[in-house]
């Protein structure tokens, strides 16, 4: 007979799981994750109706043709500025972009109301900015191209290059974090604007919804085979020393020994093994007419081990009261003759209740225990079931 197959892994070992990548965590959502940083509402109310990606970014377009036409008539020439040649914060017309940091008051304050000014400054100290690079021309036409028909623009399907030097530039979308950043890289294909909305109004709890999340992305918990149990089994025949397990098939003696000793701390002496054939039975026994047909279900795997040190099985448990058995079986047998009372059998067959009821009452009867009366003169005055 060959031998079973043994998986390349052993259920014995404890494997760590892969090393975590710069993806939302998905895990105890309830609780505060720093990582995942989004908008709060103040600032979502901001980035629909004062910095719409779309119009800052035809801004910012219009800022930097004009600071190239300064940059000309100061210079005297007639010739352009190259296509990779960047806004320095320094430039005269580079002042009137908004996508600035924070903390310089010159740039980011001005034009604001003292309450905005103030909440702009707890919000920069609770998370750290990143640090913005002006965008190229190169970077510009990349976000062009991703306007749809109706000419929105959808920044979350840029490549992650110009994603993060995007969201670095726009006053309000770089104060999300990078791991919701590289959440929007990865699925932003799949994004319409009112998931993306959502996710940057609440990370955590759109990461908490397993359906906003793809398959890759989430924390996998792996649950073992039920058909993989190793179940230690009830032996009173045999001594205190000795131990029988139903285990899995591709289950071999090294891996039961390893798993008794890495688990329990049990050393283990000696282990036979068992392969039990089952006997042939029908695939649907309930057929009155075929039974289905014949088939052999799997063979189980029995092993008993010899212990260094004897172990006594703890006793079973005499009374089932606590668990109110006797109760659940004779709901249980009164609704299954219910049901069956209701079918094709009970309009067949007598009702043998109804007739040793009839013939207890005959023999009180006879033998005198009852006296028999009308009906009217035993009930007397007491009402009826369905009298008015």
């Amino acid at each position: 007979m060959p031998r079973p197959r043994v998986p390349p892994n052993l259920l014995t070992k404890l494997s760590r799981p892969s090393a975590p990548q710069e993806a939302p965590r998905l895990w105890n959502a309830k609780r505060r994750i720093k990582g995942s940083v989004g908008l709060t509402p103040s600032q979502s109310l901001k980035i629909d109706k004062r910095y719409p990606p779309g119009r800052w970014l035809d801004q910012y377009k219009d800022n930097w043709e004009r600071s190239e036409t300064l940059i000309i008539n100061k210079a005297g020439e007639t010739e352009l500025q190259p296509s990779n040649e960047r806004l320095e914060p320094s430039e005269p017309s580079a002042l009137n972009i908004e996508a600035v940091d924070v903390t310089e008051p010159q740039l980011s304050k001005e034009g604001l109301e003292p309450s905005e000014t103030d909440e702009l400054n707890e919000e920069a100290g609770e998370i750290e900015l990143p640090q913005w690079e002006p965008l190229t021309k190169e970077d510009v036409y990349a976000i062009q191209k991703v306007k749809n028909e109706d000419g929105v623009l959808e920044w979350w399907k840029l490549e992650r290059k110009h994603l993060d030097k995007f969201m670095d530039a726009h006053p309000v979308l770089r104060r999300v974090s990078s791991d919701v950043r590289s959440f929007i890289w990865e699925t932003g294909l799949e994004m319409d604007q009112s998931s993306i909305s959502a996710l940057l109004q609440n990370p955590v709890r759109f990461f908490s919804a397993s359906a906003n999340v793809p398959y890759e992305t989430r924390k996998q918990i792996y649950f073992p085979e039920p058909s993989d149990a190793v179940v230690l089994m009830r032996t009173p025949h045999l001594g205190p020393r000795y131990a029988a397990f139903d285990v899995p098939r591709h289950f071999s003696k090294i891996d039961l020994r390893a798993y008794l000793k890495n688990v329990y701390n049990v050393d283990v002496l000696h282990i036979r093994s068992v392969v039990v054939q089952h006997k042939v039975d029908r695939k649907d026994p309930t057929d009155p007419h075929t039974q289905g047909p014949l088939f052999r279900p799997p063979s189980t795997k029995k092993m008993t081990c010899q212990l260094a040190q004897p172990f006594v099985y703890p006793e079973e448990v005499e009374s089932l009261d606590p668990w109110e058995y006797n109760d659940y079986w004779n709901s249980n047998k009164a609704m299954v003759a219910n049901e069956r009372n209701k079918t094709t059998f009970g309009t067949t067959h007598p009702n043998k209740k109804h007739r040793k009821s009839i013939a207890q009452q005959a023999q009180d009867l006879l033998k005198g225990r009852v006296k028999w009366a009308p009906t009217w003169q035993k009930l007397g005055d007491q009402p009826t079931v369905g009298s008015p």
